[in-house]
């Protein structure tokens, strides 16, 4: 390999440096988005006229929406509806919101759970701009952390005003969107507005933004307080800003504004309602069903393992069983010995999905009865009309496993049929799902059939389920944390926090008297912290420093010491590093380099954008728009626990001899858009036997539809995509472009001492078990591969190198996707190389060691300092033409005609 290198480099140097690069003149400078044409303006894949609309349009407009408003209070249908609304408790504060938001730059409105506040604010603001003839100009934007919730609230609100939603309604999340020219009041994910932002600072015609649910912190949520503050302060309130929370900690938001604008922003209080919630924990639960955990079950502290996912709030370090009947004597009730027994035994960071059947049968079988000990588990003045079969059951889990788990026991439960849970009403909810899976959820079942939706923490806010009867809460969540130290990502399942669990049993009391059962302790739950930690202090900051450096042209440590809670400095060192060694920003002074202009316009993290840029300029963008896709959604292989080794045969087999879960991918999407020409069953067939998810399929569909959308509009793809598919079925490229974009998440393959086993033919070496063999990456030392890899089962690999896009720590470190990649793609697209004469060895980045002679090192930084300057030309240009580069050329040839 070594000897096919310096003949080739030599060759390829020759060349470049007797032939300059030749390449087109013509332009493709960057588009840049009006306030029109912005993702949050776009409906059914057409981009808005740019046009402003003029004075006429806008009162033509204004007029018409004031009839429309007019004729709608009069109607009939509406009485009703407004009866409803009027009910709320928000409306008896209606004239105070609306005089503070109208005579304030910054409102902030602390309103409890039930309260209507995320339905009625922003429709008070919208009819009052109406009602003074401003509906044609005004343009309310709403944003929600989640896009459930906006799909949520538009289709409410635009059915309290009768209409349908995209018209004076709409919404706009990523991938989908419902709205038009006439949309006066746009529900939108957080996202969808800081993109509108990066083209559109000043947010042109913009009248209002309401950011709800404020008390998430969420870092998209926290960066746009920092960029409404700035816009505040240079536009002298042009824009109002309306802030929404749940809970009582507003102070935090108040004293920022304030500190920031000189005034302190009105503060409005809402009372909320709910109905009443009932709530019992553990130690009723256990009463209740009479389930016991004895020392030799698996549900049991001294039989479980430590687990992978504990925190120190998870530990059950409790007194023995005597010491609680003294803690619980305030509930006025007397637990028997089994239950404090139990209690003393269990493990309850541990999901116990036969508990949680057992509760369920419990529960339906009491609702006609009443216990001796507890009486009615739901609070009902008069129990005449009241028909508890009608409704539903929330079950909060930590994640999509976990639901799976639950899903298919709940679905095959005897025990429950009798009480009406049929297989189809056992429904998931998290955000993964597509729009259309998650409305399911909301559907009313027919009679006699009991609904039990299995949720992730999206059901915690702005969503009501209205059926909703019983929320069953396990007080587990999986929460990202992330080590800047060593650039890894660690996904821990820890307890939930007070906040969260006052929001989760709101859920049961909505629209009617409910129970909240949770499945931990009281003493337990006394332990919990009150607020979550902000997502700025446990995720990582790369993407948030390239959208403030886009926004802001500041430092990027100054302006982030500006948030709502400031990031650790040494975060925020980090990831500036990061993003100097991906080449987003200039080595020397912070700025953005081409590059990193157009990967602030890309809604994916920085090293999936460098790779998209990659996959144009080496001309196989087909399948690195696949890969991309699947970066940002759901998992597309599935292991069923009782067939984990046909599932993991069916990936290997895709992955053919790449030892790449990256090419298993790439095989497994194109076979199914082969299968799905065949029709349903064709599809169904494929997906079945190949152990693959539809639905994350056509995610990753819709995403790489997105996606080349976004490269078209940066002039990176021409009209004709085939121009950038040269390459897309040479498995050696790909790998190299997914190594281009990810360096430097490397692991080294270390192979076990080769030993030798005698045969007939003489002494052959034995081959490695796949256990023996070892990998290191620079920051984490030694790290494994998960068993969902391809590679997991490999033990010799002809590279030794693995490119990493997914690590994470759980009780060790796991590469969960990775590639093996050749040598000349890290020598090509790697760190600095420098040379070890006595040693005759070239090394990257002062750790990635390859044999060579010098002259190897020279010819290399020859071909590198080439490909530098036609990315930093291309970046700068995307519109031109290098498909008759040698510069490519001669890169192709070396990673297509790798040893191996």
């Amino acid at each position: 390999m070594i000897y096919d290198l310096v003949c080739y480099a030599a060759e390829v140097s020759l060349q470049l440096l007797s032939e300059p690069v030749k390449v087109d003149d013509r332009g493709g400078d960057v588009k840049r988005h009006t306030s029109a044409d912005s993702k949050a303006h776009v409906v059914a894949g057409k981009q808005r006229s740019s046009r402003q609309w003029d004075e006429i349009d806008c009162a033509a407009e204004s007029t018409r929406l004031k009839d429309d408003w007019e004729r709608l209070q009069t109607s009939r249908q509406y009485a009703d509806i407004m009866t409803s609304r009027r009910s709320l408790p928000v409306f008896k504060r209606k004239s105070e919101i609306l005089a503070g938001i109208s005579c304030n730059p910054v409102t902030i409105i602390c309103g409890e759970t039930g309260c209507g506040k995320s339905t009625q604010i922003p429709q008070y603001v919208l009819e009052k701009e109406i009602e003074m003839g401003n509906g044609g100009s005004c343009n309310i934007i709403c944003t929600q952390p989640r896009r459930i919730s906006a799909l949520g609230l538009a289709a409410r609100v635009a059915m309290e005003r009768n209409e349908v939603v995209g018209r004076v309604v709409g919404y706009s999340v990523r991938l989908d969107s419902c709205c038009s020219k006439f949309t006066r009041l746009l529900f939108c994910t957080t996202g969808i507005l800081l993109r509108r932002l990066l083209s559109d600072p000043e947010l042109e015609g913009v009248t209002h933004v309401i950011v709800d649910e404020v008390h998430e912190r969420t870092l998209e949520s926290d960066l746009l307080l920092l960029l409404l503050r700035e816009h505040i302060q240079r536009t002298r309130g042009k824009i109002r800003v309306i802030l929404m929370s749940a809970t009582a900690e507003t102070s935090l938001f108040s004293d920022y504004f304030q500190q920031g604008l000189g005034l302190r922003p009105e503060l409005l209080r809402v009372q909320g309602f709910t109905f009443p919630v009932r709530e019992l924990h553990l130690d009723d639960v256990l009463e209740l069903t009479g389930y016991k955990v004895t020392k030799n079950s698996r549900f049991a502290t001294n039989k479980k393992a430590k687990s992978e996912v504990m925190t120190t709030s998870a530990s059950n370090s409790f007194d023995s069983w005597e010491s609680r009947v003294g803690e619980n004597s305030e509930t006025n009730m007397e637990y028997s010995e089994a239950t404090m027994r139990s209690l003393d035994t269990v493990d309850e960071s541990v999901i116990n999905y036969e508990l949680i059947e057992l509760l369920l049968s419990t529960v339906f079988s009491l609702e006609r009865e009443v216990s001796d000990i507890y009486g009615p588990l739901v609070a009902v003045d008069d129990t005449s009309n009241w028909k508890p079969e009608a409704g539903s059951v929330l079950v909060f889990l930590p994640g999509m496993m976990e639901i799976s788990k639950l899903q298919a026991r709940l679905q095959n439960s005897k025990q429950l049929s009798a009480y009406g849970v049929e297989k189809k009403w056992v429904l998931a909810l998290h955000g993964s799902l597509s729009s259309e899976q998650q409305k399911r959820v909301f559907v009313r079942p027919p009679r006699g059939v009991r609904k039990v939706v299995l949720a992730t923490n999206v059901a915690e806010t702005s969503i009501t389920i209205d059926d909703i009867l019983y929320v069953i809460d396990t007080g587990r969540h999986k929460e990202m944390s992330y080590d800047h130290s060593k650039g890894l990502s660690c996904l821990q399942e820890t307890w939930v926090s007070k906040a969260s669990c006052k929001q989760r049993a709101g859920r049961a009391g909505r629209v009617q008297p409910g129970c909240c059962l949770r499945l931990y302790s009281k003493k337990q739950f006394k332990a919990f912290d009150d607020h979550q930690l902000p997502e700025i202090q446990r995720v990582s900051l790369e993407g948030l420093c390239l959208k403030v450096k886009s926004l802001l042209q500041s430092k990027v440590q100054s302006t982030l010491s500006k948030m709502p809670t400031p990031p650790d400095p040494d975060a925020v060192i980090a990831a500036v590093q990061s993003l100097k060694d991906i080449n987003a920003f200039d080595a020397e002074n912070e700025t953005l380099t081409p590059l990193g202009r157009h990967l602030t316009q890309m809604p994916v993290d920085a090293r999936v954008g460098k790779m998209l840029v990659f996959g144009c300029m080496l001309k196989c963008l087909d399948p690195v728009l696949t890969i991309a896709a699947s970066m940002s959604g759901r998992p597309v292989f599935f292991s069923p626990q009782d067939n984990r080794e046909e599932a993991r045969l069916a990936k290997l087999r895709l992955s053919g001899t790449s030892k790449s879960d990256h090419i298993a991918l790439v095989a497994a999407y194109n076979g199914w858009i082969t299968a799905r020409r065949d029709g349903w069953e064709a599809e169904k067939d494929y997906c079945a036997s190949n152990f693959l998810s539809r639905e994350a399929l056509a995610s990753i569909e819709a995403s790489r539809e997105d996606y080349l959308n976004v490269l078209r509009e940066l002039g990176f793809v021409p009209g004709d995509i085939s121009s950038l598919e040269a390459s897309s079925n040479s498995v050696r490229v790909i790998k190299a472009v997914v190594c281009a974009g990810f360096y430097p998440k490397i692991a080294r393959v270390r192979h076990p001492e080769k030993t030798y086993v005698q045969t007939e033919g003489g002494t052959v070496p034995k081959l490695a078990a796949a256990h023996e063999v070892q990998y290191f990456t620079r920051l984490d030392g030694r790290v494994f591969l998960h068993p969902a890899s391809v590679n997991f089962s490999a033990g010799h690999f002809e590279s030794p190198w693995l490119v990493v896009t997914d690590m994470v720590k759980t009780s060790k470190v796991y590469a969960r996707e990775t590639s093996m990649v050749p040598a000349y793609s890290l020598l090509i697209f790697g760190g600095s190389i420098s040379v070890r004469h006595e040693r005759q060895m070239i090394v990257v980045d002062g750790w990635l060691e390859f044999e060579a002679p010098a002259r190897i090192a020279v010819l290399i930084k020859e071909l590198r300092k080439r490909v530098d300057a036609l990315l930093l030309e291309k970046t700068g240009n995307p519109g031109l033409d290098i498909s008759s580069s040698a510069v490519v050329a001669a890169l192709l040839r070396l990673l297509e005609t790798d040893g191996f």
